[in-house]
């Protein structure tokens, strides 16, 4: 299990376990506009959830004591006397150098004054390979989130939404046309990777978004397969989505597109919701996410 924290003045951690707890998973870096946008989206999730004590709200980062001083403690004061999930904090587990290699080459020029950050990004990215290492043995699924990502309503329908793959997601319009030729533009050697190519017609999925079976993950131990992919790939642009639409062969349970919807399409309900007056400063960078209706 992950090693991780409760903030001191809250609660201990008897009970986390059990069985039917439910698991919402960030990673994030410090920068001041992701941890603002973190705490929106754990603020709005927080406050739709009917049964507070029965979540626990993952948060990965590679400097947990600036995650517990600039949005934990935050985040308790702005839900004051409200009934608030448990939260835990988990310092980063150190990438498999295939992974690490992987991200480097998916570096784009603009980026390379800036490689050390770009790295640690990548990182944050790929630990939605790993959550198995992060959560309880106990834990069944896990709901990851990216950090720019607003909950309208509560989560617990999506939560037992009922699953037969690794992954529930909402289908990418805009995934590869083709596989094949993509894997033997991209791939070092395509004989081994065109054994990722998914069954014809098969869709892509989204990863913004994304409910995780803990447990089937485990039993097949699809980190390993996204690590032998990755060994394979030379170049791409993307760190993460192509490895988990390739690497889970497009295997995935179809999400109702209303569960990420990009905010630009719900600007009116986000007013009427009063979240642009209580956070007004986080305007900006919520017009680019997307949220949970």
């Amino acid at each position: 299990m992950a090693t991780g924290r409760f903030p001191p003045w809250f609660l201990p951690q008897d009970g986390v376990e059990e069985d039917g707890h439910m698991h919402v998973v960030y990673a994030l870096d410090i920068s001041r506009n992701v941890l603002k946008a973190a705490l929106a989206s754990m603020v709005s999730l927080s406050r739709h959830f009917s049964e507070p004590s029965s979540l626990t709200i993952h948060v990965i980062g590679d400097t947990v004591d600036v995650l517990e001083q600039e949005l934990v403690t935050c985040f308790f004061k702005v839900m004051g006397n409200q009934a608030t999930p448990h939260v835990q904090l988990h310092e980063i587990h150190t990438v498999p150098d295939v992974m690490l290699k992987y991200a480097r080459r998916t570096l784009r020029p603009q980026d390379d004054a800036n490689t050390d950050a770009f790295m640690r990004s990548a990182s944050l990215q790929m630990t939605r390979f790993y959550l198995h290492q992060y959560l309880p043995p106990s834990a069944s699924r896990a709901l990851w989130l990216d950090a720019d990502t607003l909950v309208m309503t509560d989560i617990m329908p999506l939560y037992q939404f009922n699953m037969v793959h690794a992954v529930a997601a909402v289908p990418d319009g805009a995934g590869l046309d083709d596989e094949t030729l993509f894997l033997q533009q991209v791939s070092t050697n395509f004989s081994e990777a065109q054994s990722f190519i998914p069954a014809p017609g098969a869709h892509h999925f989204k990863t913004s978004v994304m409910l995780v079976d803990i447990h089937r993950w485990r039993q097949r131990q699809l980190h390993l397969d996204l690590e032998e992919l990755a060994g394979l790939v030379h170049e791409h642009s993307t760190v993460d989505q192509m490895l988990l639409n390739l690497g889970l062969h497009s295997q995935f349970d179809e999400l109702n597109g209303r569960w990420m919807l990009g905010c630009r399409q719900r600007k009116q309900q986000f007013r009427e919701k009063h979240v642009w007056i209580l956070f007004p400063s986080f305007a900006a960078r919520i017009s680019t996410g997307y949220l949970i209706p």
